[in-house]
């Protein structure tokens, strides 16, 4: 199972200080400026359970994920995603 939004739409993105947990997916083809495959905002927790984060792009940062809150992956795995800016795979900064 999968899930590929149209171009310029990020797959995910979490917040409203919200708690989630994605299981056993592949999010793909997202592309934004902040977090191609996902968006974790200030105050949200994510959870990546047996998922696969794969070929999304970013204008800036974060190509598979851009954490600003809290990020937990379970044998999960981000490859051959690409950013402009710093982190292809994973951005994870400070808001």
């Amino acid at each position: 199972m999968g899930w590929a939004p149209a171009p310029g739409i990020a797959s995910f993105h979490i917040l409203n200080q919200s708690t989630v947990t994605i299981h056993h997916v592949e999010i793909y083809n997202g592309q934004v400026d902040y977090g191609g495959g996902v968006r974790v905002e200030a105050g949200s927790t994510l959870t990546l359970d047996d998922v696969m984060v794969r070929a999304n792009a970013s204008n800036v940062d974060g190509g598979g994920v851009i954490n600003y809150g809290a990020l937990t992956l379970n044998n999960s795995t981000v490859y051959n995603n690409t950013a402009v800016g710093n982190g292809g795979g994973v951005t994870i900064t400070a808001r």
